[in-house]
């Protein structure tokens, strides 16, 4: 079997995948078109592929991708984005008029997200080329309109069933059997909208934990909710001060509030208790004024349920928090003067530096669900990175958020002074926009990933010291860099592509460093050599001053090429066998004390000589 492919078997091995490209496959990595070119490969030849094959396969998808993109991948690309909003619409049964109103705000936010951004970077794609526009004709094209349902006839039962027969057949089962299905049918997973479902599965979040971290955010805002609307009658005076309320609404609320208390304790009848009510203000009235109300409950609830959800975040990571709020401005501001003090503390203490690496690659889960806005967060900060003027936020934060309950956090919105009553939201976002930029592709995000990388290099240093240690600075090098990128590849493998390129010139600076001290070793020792020689007359003949044992040893007086200062020279010294192996040629210096010749040793190591075609004796 041919060992490499001919120029004909490449050319059809293309034109399959290009007919599968069109088909909708979906290929985005070099990967996915290698595996695709050998599958056709293989049914072309009948037969599984040499490695010798496998590796030239490799080899063309990573020229023909990296010179013409828009070829190819640019296809895989659209083909991916077009199926996973399909899958998406499919799954949430999207009205024909919901996928044009809606469908190509939800694709471009997709294609904005910072892991896609990367994604396009790297493959060297350009954003315009994904066409929100054709991606969602082409959905819409490739399916029927039986399947997807109108907005009149979603809930319906399946054809054959009506809600009667439904209903008559749940009434026929037993009141336990009933009580297990209600509750079942309560916990029924909900299905994500798009826009989050496309966010989970870019911030590598399953799906299924993703609907679950939902309906248990929402089942938590109704609870607290039920709570905070109890407690109205006690916050009418704290709206009026914040200008929610004027003091009229604030007492026909009251009057209406204290109806409300006389019908529910049986003093009143409820059309005496209406009536009462028309009195203070008309049905259109009472329900504006009531949605005023449900709206400064709401931004309570609101962060009440994001403070619950950060005390998730592992208090391992409390020490981190505290020394980035101390250092709050260093992080968030470009221009308010040196990172030193902050990074310094950071990359001394191998724990915070820890810490910081944790949270940056977003380990911890709650920091994850974050990351993707995910409920309750999406409510509150849904613009990262936004600025903010005063980050209020102190280290004390930190303490009362693994302390304060809700309720009592609750309480603090109701407090007398507008101050103590502003105080933990302002705090709940700086807190946000502080962890926004370790989590997110910012200035001093990659402040800590060079610190992580400098870690990495210190730790690696030994072994690439062993390695250029073993002579040949060429192979030295070749292994060096081999397991630098080994190490360094695992560690930023999610970091943006400007973190990566940096991280990756760090580490070719320490291997340059280590490469040129091996070099100037090299140098300095030839240069040594060469002015010890020059204090010595150089023979007449290759006898002279060689004694008649070593002549007859096989020593000999000669020239060897060697580097100085970057050029090779050609400078006059002696050579004699290896002692432990005659066929090789080494390198001998005179014993200052015994005057015997001894081989020359340089890092431990002989300095053997090979002779040349051209006749000259070089240093191997």
């Amino acid at each position: 079997m041919p060992t490499q492919l001919s120029t004909e078997e490449q050319t059809q091995m293309w034109s399959r995948v290009m007919t599968r490209l069109h088909e909708g496959e979906p290929l985005v990595t070099g990967d996915h078109f290698a595996k695709a070119l050998l599958h056709e490969c293989e049914l072309m030849r009948g037969e599984p592929m040499p490695f010798a094959v496998q590796s030239q396969v490799r080899d063309l998808v990573h020229e023909l991708n990296t010179q013409y993109p828009e070829t190819y991948l640019a296809q895989g690309v659209r083909n991916a984005v077009r199926v996973a909003f399909a899958a998406g619409i499919e799954r949430l049964e999207w009205t024909t008029e919901e996928i044009e109103n809606c469908g190509w705000q939800v694709v471009r936010r997709f294609l904005r997200c910072e892991r896609m951004q990367e994604l396009l970077i790297d493959i060297q794609i350009n954003p315009h080329a994904i066409d929100a526009s054709a991606t969602i004709r082409q959905v819409l094209d490739s399916l029927s309109t039986p399947a997807i349902p109108s907005t009149a006839n979603r809930g319906r039962p399946p054809s054959g069933a009506t809600p009667e027969s439904e209903a008559q057949k749940s009434a026929a089962q037993p009141p336990e059997k009933q009580a297990r299905a209600r509750a079942k049918s309560a916990r029924k997973i909900p299905d994500l909208n798009l826009a989050l479902s496309l966010a989970a599965e870019a911030g590598g979040i399953d799906a299924e934990a993703a609907a679950i971290r939902v309906q248990e955010q929402e089942e938590f805002r109704l609870v607290l909710t039920e709570k905070e609307m109890a407690k109205v009658p006690q916050s009418l005076s704290v709206y009026v001060a914040d200008g929610l309320l004027d003091e009229t609404q604030a007492e026909q609320l009251r009057a209406l509030y204290t109806i409300d208390d006389r019908e529910q304790s049986g003093q009143i009848q409820t059309p005496e208790a209406e009536a009462e009510r028309d009195l203070i203000l008309t049905v259109d009235k009472r329900t504006s004024l009531h949605s005023k109300v449900r709206a400064a409950v709401a931004s309570t609830v609101s962060y009440v349920q994001v403070f619950e959800s950060l005390k998730k975040i592992s208090n391992s990571y409390d020490a981190f928090l505290t020394v980035l709020v101390k250092h709050k401005k260093a992080v968030v501001d470009d221009s308010a003067g040196d990172r030193n003090t902050l990074l310094g503390k950071i990359s001394k203490s191998s724990k915070l530096l820890e810490l910081a690496v944790g949270l940056m690659t977003r380990t911890d889960p709650e920091v994850r669900l974050l990351a993707v806005r995910l409920p309750p967060y999406s409510q509150l900060a849904p613009d990262k990175l936004k600025p903010i003027s005063n980050l209020t936020v102190d280290v004390d934060f930190i303490d009362r958020l693994r302390s304060t309950s809700a309720e009592d956090l609750a309480d603090l919105f109701r407090a007398e002074d507008p101050r103590e009553r502003a105080r933990p939201a302002a705090d709940i976002l700086s807190l946000i926009h502080l962890l926004d930029h370790v989590i997110e592709a910012t200035p001093f995000r990659m402040k800590l990933r060079m610190l992580m990388v400098n870690q990495l290099l210190v730790d690696l240093r030994p072994r690439l010291e062993d390695l250029f240690a073993s002579g040949d600075s060429k192979e030295a090098r070749r292994k060096a860099e081999r397991v630098l990128r080994q190490r360094m590849d695992r560690q930023i493998s999610s970091a943006s592509k400007e973190e990566q390129a940096a991280a990756h010139k760090r580490g070719q600076a320490l291997l340059q460093a280590m490469e040129q001290k091996l070099i100037d070793e090299d140098q300095g020792g030839a240069s040594a050599m060469e002015e010890a020689l020059k204090e010595t007359p150089e023979p007449a003949d290759h006898e002279e001053g060689l004694t008649e044992e070593e002549v007859a040893r096989g020593v000999q007086l000669t020239r060897v090429e060697v580097r100085v200062a970057g050029r090779p020279k050609k400078i006059p010294t002696k050579i004699m066998p290896d002692p432990e192996d005659s066929s090789k040629l080494l390198i001998a210096s005179r014993d200052p004390e015994t005057g015997e010749l001894t081989p020359q040793m340089r890092r431990g190591k002989k300095r053997h000589v090979e002779q040349g075609r051209d006749g000259v004796w070089r240093d191997t």
